[in-house]
């Protein structure tokens, strides 16, 4: 898909530029990590629909969305960024317990272990994480919504994707099992596929177009003329 190749296209872009790393400032890496995430989850997406997933991408184009509201929110906070990256730290601090108490740890040593502990533990005493990242003014992804003007993204998108997420008895009955090459397989009775295909890329190109500003790598007009015929 001609998606993809924007991605492509920024990384080309920015190496030619050859950028001098400490000139890079923090968001613009979280921009640029963001631009392989967005990439392996739109091609994750387009696989399960090419075989009738599509209510399974769904979970994926929730991810996506998320993405790129944590994106909008960090770029009118950019002091929240040191907040956002922190949070790995104590991720890696709760999964490292995780794994002590499942016994499964066995192939990180010693002194990484004794980093992982202090860097979480400080992560943990600095902002006072429970399970999430968010400002407290800020806890819920529909304020985070808000914040960045995308209220009715949230009600018409995330809500909406959020059904394929959670299990309930909308989960339920909605697929069959049919023949293909010799095989019975299970599909969906519907599959949103095609809806979930054109809501992520509408979202991975908005995802592109904060990546292109932000380094002046000038595809704009190609990512927007693009955008703007998927919304015709």
């Amino acid at each position: 898909m001609r998606v993809l190749k924007f991605s492509d296209s920024i990384a080309e872009r920015f190496n030619s530029k050859k950028i001098n790393p400490s000139k890079v400032t923090p968001l613009q890496t979280f921009l640029m990590a963001s631009l392989n995430e967005t990439r392996s989850h739109l091609e994750a997406i387009i696989s399960l629909c090419r075989v009738r997933l599509g209510d399974q991408a769904g979970l994926i184009a929730r991810t996506l969305f998320e993405i790129y509201i944590t994106l909008k929110f960090l770029q009118k906070h950019p002091e929240q960024l040191d907040r956002y990256l922190s949070y790995a730290d104590y991720l890696k601090l709760i999964r490292l317990k995780g794994l002590e108490r499942r016994e499964s740890v066995f192939s990180i040593d010693n002194e990484r272990k004794k980093e992982i502990r202090r860097k979480g533990k400080r992560a943990k005493k600095r902002y006072h994480f429970k399970f999430k990242w968010n400002p407290p003014e800020f806890s819920s992804i529909k304020s985070l919504c808000k914040e960045v003007g995308e209220e009715k993204s949230y009600e018409s998108s995330y809500a909406y994707l959020s059904d394929f997420v959670h299990f309930n008895s909308f989960a339920l009955f909605k697929h069959e099992y049919e023949e293909s090459h010799g095989e019975r397989i299970l599909v969906s009775k519907q599959s949103w596929g095609e809806e979930h295909l054109g809501f992520s890329t509408e979202l991975a190109l908005r995802l592109y177009k904060f990546i292109d500003d932000a380094f002046e790598l000038k595809l704009n007009d190609s990512i927007m003329k693009y955008y703007n015929r998927l919304r015709a």
